[in-house]
């Protein structure tokens, strides 16, 4: 999946969020049973990473942070990692494309202010649903197979009705 981001106004970028530990890569090698640096990457125990990230995993449905329904669901991680690097506390963070709020938790969770929207409203609803229940439980996902049981009619009552 592909992630883009804009900054606007004057671009900042906080270089220390974005590097991942070397091992995470495997850069590094072994003569004669012995580790030795990767003399192309030098010696840092850290790297830049590159367009791959991968030190994060996708979501799946036994993280705490999946969202049932939500199957392009972005990690926390890596909004975390482009919120931290792209912008300071207390800035604004803008998403239009809300989906399951990903980017709504991480700016609550870094002390950024964010605006978010979505077209279908559904995911509006689940966003402010996920952002209440952090606020609640401290918990970053929102594991609820049903999560609107509380406004939709019964199968039973609909059909009974026709």
């Amino acid at each position: 999946q592909e992630l883009l981001y804009y900054i606007k106004g004057t671009p900042f970028f906080e270089v220390q969020y974005t590097d991942i530990p070397k091992i995470l890569r495997g850069y590094y090698k072994q003569i004669n049973g012995r580790k030795t640096e990767n003399l192309e990457r030098g010696r840092s125990e850290n790297i830049r990473p590159g367009n791959v990230w991968v030190d994060i995993q996708q979501v799946f449905y036994r993280m705490e942070e999946n969202v049932s329904g939500c199957y392009a669901q972005k990690p926390l991680k890596s909004t975390e990692r482009i919120i931290r690097a792209s912008s300071q506390p207390d800035d604004f963070v803008l998403d239009f494309f809300s989906h399951s709020g990903s980017t709504l938790i991480a700016c609550e969770q870094l002390g950024r202010r964010c605006l978010t929207a979505d077209l279908d409203p559904i995911y509006c609803e689940i966003s402010i649903r996920r952002l209440e229940y952090l606020r609640e439980s401290g918990k970053s996902g929102w594991q609820n197979g049903h999560p609107f049981e509380d406004v939709l009619e019964p199968d039973e009552q609909i059909l009974a009705e026709e």
